[in-house]
């Protein structure tokens, strides 16, 4: 239940128990803190409030004050933990491989000129906003455009596991007619700190 929505950063949105929990944090705290302004104003002006009414409605608020702070520390403690979570590159090739397979598709063949400087890709993907800008760049700069007639670069970001990746890539059809096409034979990924950055190619036929 205290977990972190994965596919927040590209805009879906956060789940709906969150906004309630959130308001009882408040509505918890809040609660509280009317009970002992509203003791210390008795205290002032020396006002008898009911003993055994009081006592109830200060345990309420308590307790209430109590299962907001035990759920602010979860959701907190949750997202923390869930974020630390990351994969790599490899493990990210895998599981496209096994979404393959299980969709009827041959598996993809490692390629090392594709993983060569791929690092580089992902770091201009991570530093910000960017697409797919400068990718064909890329291609031509690490010579892949010689070897491969076709390449196709596909990324995600705020994902911390390789499931979270490809169900992000499998709702998108564009996404998944690449994941799935039976036009590319190889390719490489790299991943870290839920940026994840898969290349996929057919070599040309000498």
């Amino acid at each position: 239940m205290f977990t972190y929505d994965p596919t927040l950063g590209a805009g879906a949105p956060e789940h709906g128990y969150l906004i309630p929990m959130l308001s009882l944090v408040a509505l918890g705290l809040g609660s509280f803190g009317l009970v002992v302004l509203t003791w210390i104003i008795a205290k002032i002006k020396k006002i008898k409030l009911v003993g055994k009414h009081f006592l109830i409605s200060l345990i309420a608020v308590i307790v209430l004050s109590l299962g907001g702070v035990v759920f602010g520390i979860g959701i907190r403690n949750g997202n923390l933990g869930y974020r630390s979570q990351t994969y790599t590159g490899q493990q990210l090739f895998d599981s496209v491989n096994e979404y393959r397979v299980a969709n009827g598709q041959k598996q993809l063949s490692l390629d090392l000129p594709i993983c060569d400087n791929l690092v580089s890709r992902y770091l201009k993907i991570k530093s910000g906003n960017v697409g797919h800008e400068g990718f064909e760049q890329w291609v031509e700069d690490e010579g892949i455009n010689k070897m491969y007639s076709l390449t196709v670069e596909l990324y995600v970001k705020d994902t911390f596991t390789t499931a979270d990746a490809i169900k992000f890539w499998d709702s998108s059809p564009g996404h998944r007619l690449t994941l799935l096409s039976d036009e590319v034979s190889v390719g490489c990924a790299y991943a870290n700190e839920g940026v994840g950055v898969l290349i996929v190619g057919e070599p040309i036929k000498k």
